[in-house]
């Protein structure tokens, strides 16, 4: 063997004259590929005008004394250029691109690009490839713009950001399988408790015990709400601005339990209490809103003469 393993560096032979030579060529390689840092990965020799120990990463493509040695290190000593070929592994600094890079699979890539894990001062595992541990973490934007983005692969998965007191969940913001954005607390890590949810496609918000959220009924027609819970207060009214709303405006109570009904608090004279019936048997009265409830919901029947969007909240 007349060189080393890995840098290539020829070896002093018995009784070789002129050893200086070979140990001047060994000090050239090592000073070439210790601390590896180019000037540039995609300058073709064409664009160069070198001076001593400038070292290049030769690109696809390059042409000259350079062509057909594309990822091998070039590094000019003496007025010529020494040829390097890296092995897997081999780190190096682009300075045009301020970028550490890798030399793995026949190919030069970005060393952060092509981590699979990632720890900042904590281990990562398999579950957790990127894990930081530190008092913060800046996410900063670059001239415009700044997007926190979670994705998830498919309808019925789960994308949420958890937020754990001694890696026990404790609360959560979630994109769930129906499609809804949500809010759930927890006291233990395992019993969750929904605080809150907006589905997509829907005029309405739904709290712990409360919903709220806006519909629109056409003229003559009838359409059904379903209330967070069995039993409590509504309030109701029409969303229009060119309208009486206070006159279709009204608070009530409303069961649509084992035994349903409706009780008005306050209404306007255009909000009519129909009390129990169902979709089809709530004819309302011309020129009012009317309601009914059974076990299915509250209904509402809009026969005001024109389309209408009525918000609603329910509370209980």
């Amino acid at each position: 063997m007349d060189h080393s393993s890995h840098l290539g560096l020829p070896y002093l032979q018995p009784s070789q004259a002129q050893k200086h030579v070979t140990i001047n060529e060994s000090l050239e390689r090592l000073d070439a590929l210790v601390q590896l840092s180019v000037i540039s990965r995609v300058t073709d020799i064409s664009d160069v005008t070198p001076t001593e120990g400038d070292r290049y990463l030769i690109p696809d493509g390059a042409t000259g004394g350079w062509a057909g040695r594309q990822t091998e290190i070039a590094a000019w000593y003496a007025g010529e250029w020494i040829f390097v070929t890296p092995g897997a592994g081999w780190q190096a600094w682009v300075m045009d691109e301020a970028k550490r890079i890798v030399f793995q699979a026949g190919a030069w890539a970005g060393a952060a690009e092509e981590a699979a894990r990632f720890g900042v001062n904590i281990a990562p595992d398999d579950i957790r490839r990127l894990s930081v541990r530190s008092a913060q973490s800046l996410f900063t934007h670059d001239g415009g713009d700044h997007r926190l983005v979670i994705n998830k692969n498919a309808s019925m998965d789960i994308a949420s950001l958890v937020f754990q007191q001694n890696y026990s969940g404790r609360s959560e913001l979630s994109l769930g399988a129906d499609g809804a954005f949500a809010l759930r607390t927890s006291e233990d890590g395992s019993s969750w408790q929904s605080r809150f949810s907006a589905a997509p496609g829907e005029k309405q918000v739904c709290f712990s015990g409360a919903r709220s959220g806006l519909i629109d009924i056409p003229d003559a027609d009838v359409a059904t709400i379903i209330p967070p819970g069995s039993g409590g207060f509504l309030m109701l009214t029409v969303v229009d601005p060119d309208y009486p709303q206070a006159h279709h405006s009204g608070i009530l109570v409303f069961d649509v339990g084992t035994s349903p009904g409706l009780i008005t608090l306050t209404a306007g004279t255009g909000l009519h209490n129909a009390g129990v019936s169902s979709p089809g048997a709530l004819v309302g009265e011309v020129s009012r809103s009317s309601l009914g409830v059974d076990s299915s919901g509250l209904h509402i029947r809009n026969r005001t003469g024109d389309a209408r969007t009525y918000s609603y909240t329910f509370l209980g």
